[in-house]
């Protein structure tokens, strides 16, 4: 009998190869810091300190020196979800814009810190008038959990981490930014999440015979960004008129990539993340999420070296 092919293997072998795909592609990019990696610095009058907000400055110096994030296949898995369900956004929103439609990797966010180091993105979509002219740039992200759901949909806050990376590219360009989340998915509602969801609009949720909540329903939620005269960043989502004021400002993103080219070009460990919203609004850390979390506890007050081969050694296994 003939022996079945094994799907899971054939899978990661793709992935395998995608992924030297996407490493060939960005041949000359490899010193450059990213703009996927964003976020930002912010100085403290009160504690004499910086915190830092967004994507945590350690990944952004370990993704430019070429050691990938830990990701377990349960989490490959949902990254592909992600990629996933982003191409279907821009392909319809393709379709459905007046103007002409620019896609990823079509156009780059570039800009050089005063060593040379350059900083490079390439925004999820950019919707432009008949002309090519950029109008609007579309940052997408796919709801993967139901707790992303309740913080975007029902309490109107988008991931701290992801409203940077839309500002950054929003700032680069110098265009204004969409920051649209997606599920796909019904996230069933269950024990303390009943608390989480009462009292907000029943158009997110759908319903059992009875009329009890059974769980969120499939949407998209949009935030749209926008800077003051001062570079400061506002955002709102698409059902309310207030803006929403942040800490973050044109100027704290440019030292956050400051610090991180300092810290790579120094051997010095990074600033972690040390606030975990863009307002005073809470939210989950990302510390407790990443795969380095023990190189840091570990060695995040060692020295330099020791940090980073503990961090290669996550990387590998």
């Amino acid at each position: 009998m003939t022996a079945r092919l094994n799907i899971k293997k054939i899978y990661l072998k793709g992935q395998a190869k995608a992924d030297e795909a996407y490493n060939v592609r960005n041949i000359g990019r490899e010193d450059d810091l990213r703009g996927g990696n964003a976020g930002a610095r912010i100085f403290s009058v009160k504690t004499n300190k910086y915190k830092s907000i967004g994507k945590c400055p350690r990944t952004s110096l370990l993704r430019n020196l070429g050691i990938d994030d830990v990701k377990d296949f349960s989490t490959k898995l949902m990254f592909d979800g992600g990629f996933g369900s982003e191409d279907y956004l821009m392909d319809k929103l393709a379709h459905g814009h007046d103007g002409k439609f620019i896609p990823e990797g079509e156009m780059v966010c570039e800009w050089t810190l005063p060593t040379g180091r350059k900083v490079t993105g390439t925004p999820d979509g950019i919707l432009a008038d008949d002309d090519g002219n950029p109008v609007e740039g579309i940052e997408a992200k796919c709801m993967s959990s139901g707790y992303t759901v309740i913080a975007t949909c029902l309490k109107k806050q988008p991931r701290v981490q992801h409203l940077i990376q839309s500002a950054h590219y929003s700032m680069t360009l110098d265009i204004p930014f969409q920051l649209v989340y997606v599920s796909r998915v019904n996230y069933e509602i269950g024990g303390h999440m009943y608390n989480l969801v009462r009292g907000h609009e029943r158009a997110w949720f759908g319903y059992n015979k009875d009329m009890s909540v059974k769980h969120m329903a499939p949407t998209m939620s949009v935030f749209l960004l926008k800077w003051d005269e001062e570079g400061r960043l506002f955002y709102r989502h698409s059902s309310i008129k207030e803006w929403t004021r942040t800490f973050v400002t044109k100027a704290s993103i440019t030292e956050y990539y400051r610090h991180v080219d300092e810290c790579i070009s120094n051997g010095i460990i990074p600033d972690k993340i040390t606030a975990k919203s863009a307002t005073n609004t809470y939210t989950y850390s990302e510390c407790d999420y990443c795969g380095f979390k023990s190189a840091c506890k570990a060695y995040g007050k060692a020295s330099y070296e020791e940090w980073l081969e503990a961090c290669k050694e996550l990387s590998s296994n």
